[in-house]
């Protein structure tokens, strides 16, 4: 019988553990984003600072775009060949079909 509190021997997480992973990186995410916030209100604002408190943040989206991607397997958008380019289209339009 499986036990459900460990990893499979795949080396595949179990449930509770991809959602620890998750709840993990949200709330570190959040957290930076709240921080960057808050600092950004600050009269003469320490932009060394609001940068490295946005490279954070940013690392941990990549963080937790790396556990969608493997909880998923769902491919790396940068892998992917017809990928939507900034520059394409209607992108960010509302008119977008």
């Amino acid at each position: 019988m499986n036990n459900p509190t460990r990893p499979m021997a795949t080396g595949v997480p179990n449930d509770s553990d991809a959602a620890h992973r998750f709840r993990t990186v949200i709330t570190t995410t959040q957290g930076y984003a709240e921080l960057l916030h808050r600092r950004l209100a600050e009269p003469n604002a320490d932009t060394e600072l609001l940068a490295r408190t946005l490279d954070r943040l940013l690392a941990e989206l990549t963080r937790l775009t790396r556990l969608v991607e493997e909880q998923f397997g769902i491919p790396a958008l940068d892998d992917q060949t017809d990928a939507v380019s900034p520059n394409s289209p209607n992108v960010g339009s509302d008119t977008a079909v």
